[in-house]
């Protein structure tokens, strides 16, 4: 039995026609979180355009990269991107 990569995985799912768009995030190229200020505030951007900030007790940048997660996944189901910053 061969090991299969989660990309390859996903690869094949995209060309099968499942799934949708795919949101990038945590980098240049789709949603970011700046870095944590005082109090965990941090910023919530797409490129060219800020969505919001989100000041939370969660420390850490995995913690920042799943907030996005949820926000894209939320966007995806319908959600505005500021009302999920806001429940953040």
């Amino acid at each position: 039995m061969s090991v299969t990569s989660g990309k390859q995985r996903l690869d094949r799912g995209i060309a099968r026609g499942c799934g949708g768009e795919i949101a990038h995030f945590g980098g240049a190229d789709g949603w970011s979180a700046g870095p944590a200020a005082d109090g965990g505030l941090f910023e919530v951007a797409r490129p060219g355009k800020v969505v919001g900030r989100v000041a939370w007790s969660r420390l850490g940048e995995h913690n920042r990269l799943n907030a996005l997660a949820a926000i894209a996944a939320a966007q995806r189901a319908g959600v505005d991107p500021g009302i999920s910053v806001a429940a953040l």
